[in-house]
């Protein structure tokens, strides 16, 4: 059995230290901090850019539905975008929730928040597609969250749309 010296012994047996001092609270804290100020940047930037992502996706799945449904019932279906509210809507499909309403979608909501600042089909900011469920213009719509923007592109000869990020040529132009 070893043999202390005095009772207030500088070196802390296993018995006497129960937690972490404040100098190792104040260290572990600014490592966390410097961290996480690193990382915010990045973490702001993604998130924009899933934002603007999931939105243009999602509005190339609504320009898909409006084709289809136009495919399917052989009438025309218009969507119709409104660049200062950020939304856009169809002209004969109701919405799946309140099938009372005309199918709508606000981007600048939750989870998108995002906006359509750029729309041009064949110089309008609506697309028609006939009954046989192609688009009477080709066109792109430009959406945005933060500093990412992304477009959605769609070609009248086949009906085609592509969605892709916005290169960093084209945004300083």
């Amino acid at each position: 059995m070893p043999h202390r010296i005095c009772q207030w012994s500088l070196v802390p047996t296993d018995r006497q230290r129960h937690g972490f001092s404040m100098m190792e609270i104040i260290v572990t804290m600014m490592i966390m901090g410097v961290m996480a100020g690193v990382a915010a940047p990045r973490i702001v930037s993604n998130l924009s850019d899933y934002r603007a992502e999931s939105a243009a996706n999602r509005i190339a799945s609504d320009l898909r539905l409006a084709q289809k449904h136009a495919r399917t019932t052989g009438t025309s279906e218009t969507v119709t975008f409104d660049v200062v509210n950020d939304r856009y809507s169809f002209s004969t499909i109701p919405d799946p929730k309140l099938k009372t309403l005309i199918y709508s979608v606000n981007v600048a909501d939750y989870p998108y928040s995002a906006e359509i600042p750029l729309v041009n089909m064949g110089g309008t900011e609506s697309v028609t597609f006939n009954g046989l469920g192609f688009p009477g213009t080709s066109g792109t719509l430009t959406v945005t969250s933060g500093q990412s923007s992304w477009v959605v592109n769609l070609e009248a000869a086949s009906g085609a749309l592509t969605v892709a990020k916005e290169s960093a040529d084209a945004e300083s132009d």
